[in-house]
């Protein structure tokens, strides 16, 4: 995070010192059907071969963006002047939960979602278990501490700063987007 922001700053000041047009673009987890790698789709193959739990309702709150709003928004960021030494965040404006993910790739998959859920309690039970593997045996376990905040940590952001002073306005939803990933994932 700490280089990232550093980064950032290096690209704003360069802009500023040789008279260019620059600004930044932050974006969190970027789907889409291009997009094959990463936690995403990593979670449509788990819960397509049985290997995810349906997990309860947590309440945290994830920010993502479809892979056509990040081409708007850079399109956007290049022509408009106003863009010129900003930072944006950029999201498709909703918030999913875990349990919201994992329903909508059930529906997606055409699978039935289960009608119990894995206890968050026994899910941290086995994070822990995973780091004692992974301490023991020297090898990665399928879930552990990490992994489980990970999927059940909040990370939501505002793209109401793009949407204000640049008109960005997301097309793309994650349930429209599902099915086409789900079929990339299946070829």
């Amino acid at each position: 995070g700490r280089a990232k922001l550093e980064t950032e700053r290096l690209v704003l000041e360069a802009g500023r010192k040789h008279g260019l047009h620059v600004c930044n673009l932050r974006f969190p987890l970027v789907y889409g059907p291009g997009h094959l790698k990463g936690n995403l789709p990593r979670m449509i193959a788990a819960i397509e071969r049985g290997f995810f739990p349906p997990v309860p309702e947590v309440g945290n709150k994830r920010s993502m963006v479809h892979v056509d709003d990040v081409v708007q928004a850079a399109l956007l960021a290049a022509e408009n002047p106003r863009a010129n030494g900003q930072t944006f965040i950029v999201t498709d404006g909703e918030t999913y939960s875990l349990r919201q993910l994992y329903l909508a790739i059930c529906a997606a998959l055409g699978r039935p979602v289960p009608a119990w859920t894995m206890p968050l309690g026994l899910l941290r039970a086995a994070a822990r278990m995973g780091d004692s593997i992974e301490i023991l045996g020297r090898r990665r376990f399928v879930i552990n501490s990490e992994v489980l905040q990970k999927l059940t940590g909040s990370a939501w952001y505002s793209s109401s700063k793009i949407s204000r002073e640049l008109g960005f306005r997301p097309a793309r939803r994650l349930a429209g987007a599902l099915p086409e990933m789900v079929a990339a994932y299946r070829r």
